[in-house]
C-alpha cells in the first residue's frame, strides 16, 4: 500500500475465504484507463510484467469463488508509482511549536527530503536533506505563523516529485 519506485510493484492480497481467484484492476487517477485488468489470477498476487507510467493509480481486487461468482471489489487503494510521498502531519492549526513532520514511507526509497517554509517569512525554515525514517521532530521552536511543507523521497537512482503542499499554523 505503499507508494514506490518499482514500476512493477507487485500488487499481494490475503485470501478470502471461499475464493479460488481473484481479478485485479490497476487504474490510472488522472486518465481513469486501466494499466491492469488482470482476470482469474490464481495466486496472491501479481506482478506486470511491463513498466507502469509514473503517476497515482487506484487498484482494486475482488475474490471468485470455485463456481464462478464474482464477489465486490475492495475499496480502491491508491498507490503513486515514482515514488511520490504523502505529508500525513502537522496539519490545521496546532499549538505545539517543536511538531513532529511525519510522511507515509516509500518503497525503494533509502532517504527523504524535508523542506518547510515560514509563509511570507523565512524560506526554508526547515530543510533536512537526509532524514532515513519517515518523520522528524522540530529541534527548535517555530514561531507563530503559518508553514507550508514539502517531502520527496530518493533511492539509490533518482528523486521522486516533491509531495503536495501541506500547511498548517502555529496559533
Amino acid at each position: 500500500q505503499n507508494s514506490t519506485f518499482d514500476r512493477t510493484p507487485t500488487f499481494a492480497w490475503d485470501a478470502l475465504l471461499g475464493a479460488t481467484k481473484y481479478d485485479l484492476i490497476v487504474q490510472n487517477q488522472s486518465t481513469k484507463i486501466n494499466v491492469v485488468n488482470q482476470r482469474n489470477i490464481s495466486a496472491l498476487n501479481f506482478t506486470p510484467t511491463t513498466n507502469l507510467p509514473d503517476g497515482q493509480y487506484n487498484v482494486w481486487v475482488r475474490g471468485i469463488s470455485a463456481a464462478g461468482v464474482r464477489g465486490s471489489w475492495t475499496d480502491a487503494i491508491p498507490i503513486y508509482v515514482g515514488g511520490r510521498t504523502t505529508v500525513l502531519t502537522p496539519v490545521g492549526t496546532i499549538t505545539n511549536t517543536t511538531p513532529t513532520f511525519s510522511w507515509k514511507p516509500v518503497d525503494g526509497a533509502i532517504r527523504y527530503d524535508l523542506w518547510v517554509d515560514q509563509v511570507g517569512v523565512t524560506s526554508q525554515i526547515i530543510r533536512r536533506t537526509n532524514e532515513t525514517g519517515t518523520s522528524f521532530t522540530a529541534a527548535a521552536p517555530l514561531p507563530a505563523g503559518t508553514y507550508r511543507v514539502w517531502v520527496r523521497a530518493i533511492s539509490p537512482t533518482e528523486s521522486a516529485p516533491w509531495s503536495i503542499m501541506v500547511s498548517f499554523i502555529i496559533a
